[in-house]
């Protein structure tokens, strides 16, 4: 018997049985990786695409830091907060903490002393 049918184009094929297959069956692109994969202690483990290669870390500029000594613990909105003795913060704020009367610039050997270095 003749099946004299003519193809639709983007409707499955099917065999003389009447079976349909899929299309990716007929496909190219190789093997795919399966989900499920055995690692080296024979476990069945969750399978995944590979792994990316580590990049190597981009290191940020080096904002400059200033050591400054405050009298009292304060909070300055927009500004930030300090605490009582040694803080190390931006350069860009420390010119403005240290319009604060209770705040000076500290040297790198007495914050060194400080903590006993």
């Amino acid at each position: 018997m003749t099946d004299t049918r003519e193809k639709i184009k983007g409707t499955p094929e099917t065999d003389g049985n009447n079976i349909i297959s899929s299309g990716s069956a007929n496909s190219s692109g190789g093997k795919k990786a399966s989900a499920m994969n055995l690692n080296e202690n024979g476990v069945l483990v969750s399978g995944s695409a590979e792994k990316p290669k580590k990049k190597e870390p981009v290191k940020a500029k080096q904002k400059e830091t200033v050591a400054l000594y405050s009298s009292k613990n304060v909070t300055w909105q927009g500004v930030g907060k300090v605490q009582k003795g040694y803080n190390i913060v931006g350069k860009d704020v420390a010119d403005q903490w240290v319009t604060r009367d209770h705040i000076r610039l500290a040297t790198p050997e007495e914050v060194a002393q400080a903590y006993g270095k």
